[in-house]
């Protein structure tokens, strides 16, 4: 039986499964919050494109992954990864 803790997580957007300092950083490099409402932008993008955006570094990139992953953007979060090498 899950806990309610992990079905939050994993029924909430990518919004939602961001942390604020991360999604703080998104928004400000696109100037809207359609990147956090349209996170296929950021796959098509790949590892190196989003980790070239300012104040995201390697554990925001890592939780960029695990968030896409758990929304059902990404088959998996290391195979997203490795395409960068993180």
């Amino acid at each position: 039986m899950s806990s309610a803790k992990e079905y939050i997580s994993s029924a909430g957007s990518f919004k939602t499964s961001i942390s604020p300092a991360v999604r703080k950083a998104l928004i400000k490099f696109w100037g809207t919050e359609d990147i956090v409402d349209q996170p296929e932008i950021l796959v098509e993008l790949g590892p190196d494109g989003v980790s070239r955006i300012n104040r995201i570094g390697r554990k925001s990139l890592h939780e960029i992954a695990r968030a896409l992953d758990s929304c059902g953007y990404l088959d998996s979060s290391d195979s997203w990864l490795f395409k960068g090498e993180y």
